[in-house]
């Protein structure tokens, strides 16, 4: 049996999978990083990192919503 170094082998049920990072960050009104989330999905049968979904950035307290005008 031959490995391919670009298919690793694994047990049934064992993900490839040990960690996701996001490189992008966003700043909020206090220039405090919010990282946002990493979905880890399935491609083929196997587990990867998906699409990174940063998360919403909150109001400043100065700021008020008022609804759009069209």
């Amino acid at each position: 049996m031959e490995i391919s170094p670009m298919k690793p082998v694994v047990a049934e049920g064992e993900s490839l999978i040990n960690g996701c990072a996001a490189a992008d960050c966003r700043y909020n009104h206090n220039s405090a990083c919010r990282a946002g989330a990493v979905s880890i999905a399935l491609l083929q049968g196997r587990p990867v990192c998906a699409t990174y979904s940063p998360l919403p950035l909150p109001l400043a307290p100065e700021t008020e919503t008022r609804p759009l005008a069209l």
